[in-house]
């Protein structure tokens, strides 16, 4: 009993001794973890949040440059309208619902323009459907292109630039990013950029033309009254739609207000602001491109100014010139003489306008401007 007895302190004296042995290597182990996940944490511990958005700075640039050229439209008496943009030199797009006629541009429309921060830089220019007027039906393309009073328009389109609408698809594909420059509730010029995203093409019903299968895009990016014939963008301010509608949320054949709950059609109708809504709609920019091709077949005047704007589509940069002021606006250069600071030289280099850089990139930009050089992108909009 008493080597029984012994054995088993013997044994718990020797468990003691490997279980203190254990918990000091443990500890040790703990300690050298913990001194690996900082190591690690401060070397690695990045993450990508679902979509990647990091963005060169120079977005900003080009967000400035591209909101230039988008406008407001107002009818007789400044009563507003909706939102357009000059599409190329010397005219203007917006939806079919916004101007559905010459007739009714007829009785006087104008779109002006802003600079960012709400001060007008320009006097309105007069829209004149004689000369130029095409338009889509609400229920198919709802656009409307529209010339704008020659003089003047030719002058805007040079010191404002303008979007071309380009054929190709595939400047945006599903969960990508999408920013909308509009006028909403005809308040100042707005940028959408959060929370904004392509979520569906959909399909238009009864389409006859395969390219006409595909003429919706459903995006997630906030529009209000006011925003129809806004531009919409990829993250590199090319045009991929023209915005013209909201799609509403719908249960059990009801629209659904902002809390869930159902709204009869004369409620919607009085206020749809109450409403919860599914996505904004725009149409495709390559679809509207397809249509013009097709149109003023019989009429050799008309016929000639709508080649005059697929040419400048297909070949014509209209953001070069003022994307390339834009950019000179914004140097760091002149603030930091203003204050007597000096840069290194080799930061100085990068900034010389002159520099070979420089040079290659006004070349390059001349040259997509007077159309001896075209940019193919491989395949959205």
């Amino acid at each position: 009993m008493a080597n029984v007895t012994g054995h088993r302190y013997r044994d718990h004296d020797s468990r003691g001794e490997k279980y203190s042995h254990r918990m000091i290597a443990q500890a040790k182990r703990d300690r050298e973890d913990v001194e690996a996940v900082n190591r690690r944490a401060a070397e690695t511990f990045e993450g990508t949040i679902d979509l990647e958005d990091f963005l060169h700075l120079d977005y900003f640039a080009k967000g400035l440059a591209a909101a230039r050229c988008v406008g407001r439209i107002d009818g007789l008496s400044g009563l507003f309208l909706g939102t357009g943009f000059i599409c190329a030199p010397g005219f203007v797009m917006t939806n079919n619902h916004v101007i559905p006629s010459p007739k009714y541009a007829e009785y006087g429309i104008d779109i002006g323009f802003e600079t960012y921060d709400q001060r007008v830089e320009v006097d309105k220019c007069r829209l004149d459907p004689e000369r130029f007027f095409f338009t889509s039906k609400q229920s198919d393309l709802d656009c409307t292109i529209i010339a704008m009073e020659e003089e003047l328009g030719a002058k805007l389109s040079e010191a404002l630039g303008w979007h071309g609408i380009k054929a190709e698809q595939g400047k945006i594909a599903l969960g990508k990013p999408t920013s909308v420059i509009q006028y909403p509730k005809g308040q100042g010029k707005r940028l959408v950029v959060h929370n904004s995203m392509l979520i569906e093409i959909a399909e238009l019903d009864e389409a006859s033309d395969d390219w006409r299968r595909n003429t919706r895009l459903w995006y997630t990016s906030d529009t209000a009254s006011g925003s129809s014939g806004s531009p919409v963008f990829n993250r590199n301010f090319e045009v991929i739609a023209l915005h013209h509608a909201g799609i509403p949320m719908r249960e059990n054949g009801k629209y659904v207000d902002r809390h869930g709950n159902p709204m009869e059609d004369d409620d919607f109708d009085a206020d749809p602001d109450r409403a919860a809504f599914r996505a904004n709609q725009g149409i495709r920019a390559s679809c509207i491109a397809k249509a013009l091709e097709n149109e003023f077949k019989g009429a050799p005047t008309q016929m000639k100014i709508k080649d005059k704007i697929l040419d400048a589509w297909s070949n014509r940069n209209g953001q070069a010139a003022v994307l390339r002021e834009m950019r000179q606006r914004v140097l760091l250069t002149p603030s930091l003489a203003s204050t007597g600071l000096e840069m290194p030289e080799g930061s100085r280099r990068g900034l010389r306008s002159r520099s070979a850089d420089g040079v290659l990139f006004e070349e390059i930009a001349r040259r997509l401007q007077d159309g001896t050089m075209r940019i193919q992108f491989r395949d959205g909009g």
